[in-house]
């Protein structure tokens, strides 16, 4: 496979709109990765000054008003977003911002479940997801490349013994561009 899935971000189906902005924020002066997409539909994406003597760690999840970040009957986390009703759009909101996250960093971590996952949410939802740490927008993946970072981040997968690894994923058997 040489091409990555691909989904439709467009900036005025989105409409990201800041309802709170940290004065903080004015003061950090690392921006890892920036485009005229991300400048209107986000803005400055800025971090604190990287320390050279430790990893810089974020996460990001969506998460329902309840705290569910998964359901009992259904343990696939893109169902939270997708089931919001509130978006007609399906949380490609919530998945943009996970993407401008990708975007920005060296390396994603997920477990081996993770990719056991993504292909059973792959089949429920029609959707390409690899179970990787790629990008699904085209432009991110530009910046992100202009910058200097590679086209994609190296994907980390996790496994306690390795016997949960499933080495036919796309990940693991070669047949992916995100570099393992």
């Amino acid at each position: 496979m040489d091409e990555l899935c691909r989904l439709d971000f467009d900036p005025e189906k989105l409409k990201l709109s800041p309802v709170f902005m940290n004065g903080k924020l004015q003061d950090y002066t690392d921006t890892p990765v920036d485009g005229p997409k991300i400048a209107s539909m986000y803005g400055a994406l800025r971090f604190p000054e990287m320390l050279p003597d430790r990893p810089y760690v974020f996460g990001a999840f969506v998460t329902s008003v309840d705290g569910c970040i998964v359901f009992e009957d259904n343990t696939e986390g893109p169902l939270v977003a997708q089931a919001n009703k509130a978006d007609p759009d399906g949380g490609l909101a919530d998945f943009w911002i996970l993407n401008l996250l990708r975007a920005a960093c060296d390396g994603t971590i997920g477990g081996a479940p993770v990719h056991h996952a993504a292909s059973a949410t792959e089949e429920q939802f029609g959707v390409c997801l690899e179970g990787g740490g790629h990008l699904y927008d085209r432009d991110l993946e530009e910046y992100r490349s202009r910058s200097g970072r590679g086209r994609v981040p190296v994907s980390i997968i996790t496994s306690l013994d390795g016997t949960d690894l499933s080495f036919e994923h796309p990940l693991l058997s070669g047949q992916s561009v995100v570099p393992v």
